[in-house]
């Protein structure tokens, strides 16, 4: 007997049943495997919340560990500015470098840049009808004056631009520093007037970058290319090498960059010639400026000091610059006044010590830790700066690591539990049955509540106002004491911090990092999921086959049944006719 088709569409719903109890029942073992890889998929959501509360537990604590790289509980500073003045003198910043104390500040003269003008013309916006060619913020060619060589560099000259994107060095006095490392390696950089370490090419780095930090000398001397228009030799014999620097006997040179070369149009107005200027290339911190005033063009440096020049000059047949009434001759200004308009450096007192700086603002080598900017119109006024200590950013360092305490610790808490519930069960938290967990919470509060000697005033927490509540959440319990602290006693507190968040750091590195408990159980979680999954699919495999067996069995009863039934009816029939 042959059955045309195993499908069990063709069984009937009686047998189907059968089946669906059948498979139903040898399936149980597969039902609990799988509420076994949904357990799973729950713990390792919770070890996943653990293992990002444990990181932020542990960076909140590394904020407060002195000797961690990413300490950042440093002595906080304010500044506040009194004055007789109405007017506003200075404005300042401190970080933690600054020392506590008061400045009296006095400014005599602000630092300005170099501005002329034209004379008034017919219009700003009509073709002026001039032609030629100025330069104007550097020279017409680059150049060097007055050099000063030794046996280390022994020449300068001038070069091209070789960094693709980047300016050239600007007109400035810059000097060739040179050092022998520890390692007894002769090196060199390149500063300015101010001693400012200048961005050059690197020599060692193949692909032209730049740095401002000491290069070796190449071996056997020769030429350094800045890659930024200025070249210098060094000496072959590296015995004859001295350490110099720009207070010293460095060598130096005053270098000139190229200015921004202007072509006028006959059809340029006076509105186009000063977006031109604005347009132009400039070396770097000699910027120029134009703008159009009553049909005037007024330029000026966009920096201030009083080595900034305008530079401007006619060249070649044209003398647009003269035409205008910007100069009179090359090299001399028409409208100019040396009062208001020659550039200058800013001269100001601080403690009736005398100081000179090229700019106005962003003044940060003079009062340590302190950025200090003059305002506009401070000239012949004082004021006094107060550096006090501010511990508003060590308590927000503090106030961050007891939040991340509390959160972890809450959250551990919750998971270690076991709960009554209203119909007299009880629910086990994911974490109720690892010991290390319940030993961790413990740990902490045993932990935190120490006590620790140090050479400082402190050694327990609840001496800088920090507690334990009723709840168990550590909180600020005084926050004046906190205050105080920080502000009047912060060495010490950071002593005794150093003491608690070691001992904190070992206990919680246990817990984290990807060799820590938590990374181990979620790979240990993954594992057994995978296992499991596993074994659903052997199982699911199985079970279809079994289905299978049962649709092929029950389709060939349903047949045999099927067959008799016909053979009984024909028997019958075969009955009923004889019987007739």
């Amino acid at each position: 007997m042959s059955i045309s088709t195993n499908s069990i569409a063709n069984l009937d719903s009686y047998y189907q049943q059968l089946i669906s109890l059948q498979i139903s029942s040898e399936q149980k073992p597969m039902d609990a495997i799988t509420k076994q890889v949904d357990d799973l998929k729950i713990q390792k959501a919770l070890y996943g919340d653990l293992n990002t509360k444990f990181t932020a537990f542990q960076s909140s604590i590394k904020a407060l560990l002195s000797s961690d790289p990413f300490y950042s509980m440093e002595a906080g500073r304010s500044t506040t500015i009194s004055s007789s003045s109405t007017q506003s003198v200075i404005s300042a910043t401190a970080d933690s470098a600054a020392i506590v104390g008061n400045y009296t500040i006095n400014v005599t003269q602000l630092a300005t840049g170099q501005k002329a003008r034209s004379d008034q013309q017919a219009y700003s916006d009509q073709a002026l009808n001039l032609t030629g060619t100025f330069v104007i913020g550097g020279g017409e060619t680059r150049s060097l004056a007055n050099a000063s060589v030794n046996d280390t560099v022994g020449s300068f000259s001038t070069s091209g631009t070789m960094i693709s994107g980047q300016t050239e060095l600007g007109t400035n006095s810059y000097s060739v520093e040179t050092r022998q490392s520890e390692e007894g390696v002769w090196q060199f950089r390149l500063v300015d007037e101010t001693g400012n370490a200048i961005s050059i090419r690197n020599e060692a780095a193949a692909n032209n970058s730049l740095t401002t930090s000491w290069q070796a000398i190449p071996t056997g001397g020769g030429a350094y290319d800045t890659g930024k228009g200025l070249t210098f030799e060094f000496g072959a014999d590296s015995n004859l090498y001295t350490a110099n620097y720009r207070t010293t006997s460095a060598a130096s040179v005053d270098y000139t960059a190229l200015g921004g070369s202007i072509s006028v149009l006959a059809t340029d107005s006076l509105n186009e010639i000063a977006n031109k200027i604005n347009n132009a290339d400039y070396a770097t911190g000699n910027e120029i400026s134009a703008t159009i005033v009553d049909k005037q063009l007024i330029i000026q440096t966009t920096n201030t000091g009083e080595t900034k020049s305008l530079a401007a000059a006619d060249v070649g047949s044209g003398t647009v610059l003269q035409d205008i009434g910007v100069l009179t001759s090359p090299g001399v200004y028409k409208n100019y006044s040396a009062l208001t308009d020659a550039s200058r450096n800013a001269d100001f007192t601080i403690n009736g010590l005398q100081v000179i700086r090229s700019s106005n603002t962003a003044i940060t080598d003079v009062i340590l830790g302190v950025s200090l900017n003059l305002a506009p119109n401070s000239e012949g006024l004082s004021a006094t700066l107060s550096v006090v200590s501010d511990s508003k950013t060590t308590k927000s360092t503090v106030d961050t690591f007891i939040s991340k305490f509390n959160d972890l610790s809450k959250y551990v808490k919750g998971k270690i539990a076991t709960t009554k519930n209203e119909d007299e069960t009880y629910s086990r938290g994911g974490l109720a049955g690892d010991m290390t967990f319940r030993l961790f919470n413990s740990n902490m509060f045993t932990t935190l509540n120490g006590k620790y000697e140090n050479t400082g005033e402190y050694s327990y927490l609840f001496e800088l106002g920090l507690e334990f509540n009723d709840e168990n959440e550590l909180i600020v319990a005084d926050s004046t004491k906190l205050t105080d602290a920080l502000t009047n006693n912060f060495n010490d507190v950071e002593l005794l911090f150093e003491e608690v968040m070691t001992s904190l750091n070992n206990k919680v590195s246990i817990f984290t990092g990807t060799t820590g408990y938590v990374e181990s159980a979620i790979e240990t979680n993954d594992n057994q999921t995978t296992f499991y999954n596993s074994r659903i699919t052997s199982m699911k495999a199985r079970l279809e086959l079994r289905k299978t067996q049962l649709t092929n069995q029950y389709l060939l009863m349903q047949a045999q049944i099927e067959q008799m039934t016909n053979q009984q009816a024909t028997l019958q029939a075969g009955f009923i006719n004889y019987s007739s």
